[in-house]
C-alpha cells in the first residue's frame, strides 16, 4: 500500500513506497530541532487478484459485474485484495537534538479473499444467465473472504542512538489506537456440489456439501457510509516497529544512502458480532434438492447471507452461533528498504515486503513483493519509474511525480494502460511543510 508523505514518518520525498510506517523515519523528515511537517490529506487505493485483467481507464467502473469480468473470472480459481486508505491529519517534530515524535490518523477499509470460484458466484448473482458448459463440478473446495473497516490514531516516538557527523542510526516505534467500524466475512470449508441448468434463465446448486461460517460487525456493508467509519465499536491496540541507518549529506535534499527495516501493522482489531448474521451451518443438499439462483435471494447482500441460509433450514442445517467479540488480525508485515542517491539528481530505491499473515478467516493480508523505483530529482519536481513484482498482482510499471506540496503516483499506471493487469494502485497527497 503507498503510503506518501514526510508526515506519516517516510523518506522525504518519498512517494510510491509499496511500505507502511516506519515510526523511526521521523528522525530522517525532520533535521533540526522544531522542524515539523503536517499531513493535509493522503488518499490510497489499490486493487489486485492473480484472476485480474483490468485496465486503469475501467477505474471508474468498478460494480458488480466488472468485478466478477474482470477482477474474479469464471474460469479459474481466484485470490487477491483490495484497500482504500485516508491518511490525515498527522504531523511529526524534532523536539530535541535525538528526539522526534509524530502523530498520525487513518481511515482504512480492506477486502481480502482467497480460493473464490468466481463461476459459482457469477452463478449466484447474474439476474440474466451467460451461456456456459453444464454440470459444473466443484469439489473440495476452501473461499474465504472479508470486509474490514477500521480507523486509526498512531503517536509514535524515534530517538537516535548513534549520532555521528555523516551518519545516524534511529530507532522508533508508534502504538496505535485501533476503532473498529465495520467487518463481514464468509468461509466455506470441504465445499462439493453441482450447478446444473433447468431452463434458459434458472440454474441451481445440487447434491452439496461442506460447511459455511459468517461473522458480521457494526454497521453492514450493504449500509455503509461516512457515520460507520466515525463510530468505534471496540477498541484494540496495535503498533509499528522500525529501525533506520541513514548516511546524510549536507543539507536535507541529499541522503546518500538509507537502510530501513521495519514490523508494521502488529495487533489485532476487536469487532462485537451482530448475532443475526453471526452463525456457522452444515450444508446439506441432496441430489434430488436444489437451492435455485436467479435473484431468488432478495436478501443476499453480503453482510446479510444468513437470511438466505435461515430460508432453507433443510438445506443449511445451523450448528453454532459466533462469539459475542472476536478479533481480526491486522495484514503484519516485513519491510525492508535501501536508498542509493548516485549524484544529486539521481537516485534508486529498493523496497521490499514479506506479508506474515496466515491468510485465514480472521486474518487481513498483504502480498508479498518487491519494488524497484528509479528516481530523478530536481528542486521543483521529483520523477520516478517504480517497477514491481507483487504476489497474486504479478508485473506492474508505474510513473509518479511530485510538485511543492502535491503527490501524484501510480506503480502500475504504465503497465496497465499498455496491457491488461492484475493490480492497479493510485495514490493523491497534500502535505505542509516548515523547515
Amino acid at each position: 500500500m503507498p503510503n506518501l508523505l514526510v508526515a506519516q514518518n517516510l523518506y522525504d520525498k518519498s512517494f510510491v513506497n509499496q511500505l507502511a510506517i516506519n515510526p523511526a523515519y521521523a528522525s530522517v523528515a525532520n533535521r533540526d530541532v522544531n522542524d515539523w511537517t503536517a499531513n493535509i490529506v493522503s488518499f490510497q487505493t489499490d486493487i489486485g487478484s492473480n484472476t485480474g485483467a483490468m485496465s486503469f481507464w475501467d477505474l471508474a467502473r468498478l460494480n458488480g459485474p466488472y468485478i466478477r469480468d474482470r477482477i474474479l473470472t469464471t474460469s479459474r480459481i481466484s485470490t487477491g485484495q483490495g484497500n482504500v486508505t485516508l491518511f490525515g491529519p498527522g504531523i511529526s517534530a524534532r523536539v530535541s537534538p535525538r528526539f522526534s515524535v509524530s502523530a498520525t490518523t487513518a481511515i482504512r477499509l480492506f477486502s481480502n479473499y482467497r480460493g473464490l470460484d468466481g463461476r459459482l458466484i457469477s452463478e449466484i448473482g447474474e439476474y440474466v444467465k451467460v451461456q456456459q458448459e453444464y454440470p459444473y463440478n466443484m469439489a473440495n473446495r476452501e473461499m474465504r473472504m472479508d470486509l474490514a473497516a477500521f480507523s486509526e490514531f498512531a503517536p509514535g516516538l524515534s530517538y537516535d542512538l548513534i549520532q555521528q557527523q555523516d551518519y545516524t542510526v534511529s530507532l522508533g516505534g508508534a502504538l496505535k489506537l485501533l476503532m473498529s467500524n465495520s467487518h463481514t466475512s464468509i468461509a466455506l470449508s470441504g465445499f462439493n456440489g453441482t450447478v446444473n441448468r433447468y431452463n434458459s434463465y434458472l440454474t441451481a446448486l445440487n447434491d452439496a456439501t461442506g460447511a459455511v461460517t459468517t461473522q458480521t460487525s457494526g454497521r453492514l456493508f450493504d449500509d455503509f457510509g461516512a457515520g460507520a467509519l466515525l463510530s468505534a465499536q471496540k477498541l484494540s491496540l496495535g503498533g509499528n516497529l522500525g529501525f533506520v541507518f541513514k548516511h546524510l549529506g549536507k543539507d536535507i535534499e541529499s541522503h546518500d544512502f538509507i537502510f530501513a527495516v521495519s514490523l508494521i501493522d502488529i495487533g489485532s482489531v476487536r469487532y462485537k458480532s451482530d448475532s443475526a448474521y453471526t452463525k456457522s451451518y452444515d450444508i446439506n443438499i441432496g441430489e434430488g434438492e436444489g437451492l435455485f439462483f436467479n435473484n431468488n435471494f432478495k436478501n443476499s447482500n453480503f453482510s446479510k447471507t444468513t437470511l438466505v441460509f435461515d430460508k432453507y433450514p433443510g438445506l443449511f442445517q445451523k450448528t453454532s452461533s459466533g462469539k459475542q467479540t472476536y478479533k481480526v488480525k491486522l495484514p503484519t508485515s516485513l519491510v525492508v528498504q535501501l536508498y542509493a542517491r548516485y549524484n544529486k539528481q539521481l537516485g534508486v530505491r529498493l523496497n521490499g515486503r514479506i506479508g506474515l499473515s496466515k491468510q485465514n478467516q480472521d486474518d487481513l493480508y498483504s502480498p508479498s513483493g518487491l519494488m524497484l523505483e528509479p528516481v530523478y530529482d530536481r528542486k521543483k519536481i521529483q520523477i520516478s519509474l517504480p517497477i514491481s513484482y507483487y504476489r497474486y498482482m504479478g508485473f506492474g510499471m508505474g510513473v509518479a511525480f511530485k510538485t511543492g506540496n502535491l503527490t501524484f503516483g501510480s506503480q502500475t499506471l504504465l503497465s496497465s494502460m499498455i496491457t491488461k493487469s492484475g493490480h492497479l494502485d493510485l495514490s493523491l497527497a497534500i502535505e505542509l511543510k516548515k523547515r
